[in-house]
């Protein structure tokens, strides 16, 4: 292994659960602002022929 290992921020316990659910939801919110926006149009599904 490496002896050049570097570890920049590292945890002795886990979070609260409401900080956990605060950063998923700071996430979410990141990752679908880099999304693109769906069009006004929509299709509704097709119903297959039984």
């Amino acid at each position: 292994m490496d002896q050049k290992l570097f570890v920049s921020r590292y945890l002795v316990a886990l979070p609260s659960v409401e900080k956990l659910r605060r950063c998923l939801e700071a996430g979410r919110e990141r990752i679908e602002s880099l999304m693109p926006r769906p069009s006004a149009r929509i299709r509704a599904p097709r119903n297959p022929k039984s």
